[in-house]
């Protein structure tokens, strides 16, 4: 069961949860990281949290941005 620590007023957002140790995830990031215009690790993050939520977010960008620039 999934729970959430405070509520929210007045809305109730629906999350997709993504695994972080799959492909799709990383390929997720690729595609946010894009839309951001390349805007980095902080940007790419809060375009994922709008709608997603990945665990370990903040590993998987820095991994996934690294290498495309690596």
């Amino acid at each position: 069961m999934l729970e959430c620590s405070r509520r929210l007023p007045d809305l109730y957002p629906i999350y997709m949860y993504i695994l972080e140790a799959t492909t799709f995830a990383e390929k997720f990031v690729q595609l946010a990281h894009k839309a951001t215009l390349h805007g980095g690790v902080g940007l790419t993050m809060a375009k994922i949290k709008e709608e997603h939520w990945i665990p370990y977010l903040g590993h998987l960008a820095k991994k996934v941005i690294r290498q495309w620039y690596g």
